[in-house]
C-alpha cells in the first residue's frame, strides 16, 4: 500500500489556527506560504526541520532547518529532476521522524 502510517482518509487535513499556519497534509508534510517558511517562531512550534521551496523566488532558510529549492515555475528546469529531489527530502525527512 502507498497509504502513509498514520494517513486516514475519513480525516480532512489538519486546519491551520490562523491564515499564516502551514496546514499539516500528512503527518510528515505540511503546506504553507513564504511567510510561514520565514517565520522561525512558528516553525519551532510546529516541529519544522526541513523546508521544500517550489519557487525560483530566494529565500534564505530558518537556521537548523535542512533546505531544498525545487522552482517548479522556472520553465527552463527539468521537472522530472525538480520532483527527484522534492522526493528525496520528503523521503529522509520522513525517515529521521521530521516534518517537511
Amino acid at each position: 500500500s502507498i497509504t502513509p502510517p498514520g494517513y486516514s482518509e475519513s480525516l480532512p487535513p489538519t486546519s491551520p489556527t490562523s491564515r499564516d499556519s502551514p496546514i499539516l497534509i500528512l503527518p510528515f508534510l505540511c503546506l504553507g506560504s513564504l511567510k510561514a517558511a520565514r517565520n522561525q517562531d512558528l516553525l519551532v512550534s510546529i516541529s519544522m526541520s526541513a523546508l521544500m521551496n517550489c519557487a525560483s523566488q530566494d529565500f534564505v532558510p530558518p537556521e537548523g532547518c535542512e533546505y531544498v529549492q525545487c522552482a517548479l515555475d522556472d520553465p527552463y528546469t527539468s521537472l522530472s529532476l525538480q520532483r527527484q529531489k522534492a522526493m528525496d527530502l520528503i523521503s529522509s525527512t520522513r525517515q529521521d521522524g521530521g516534518v517537511v
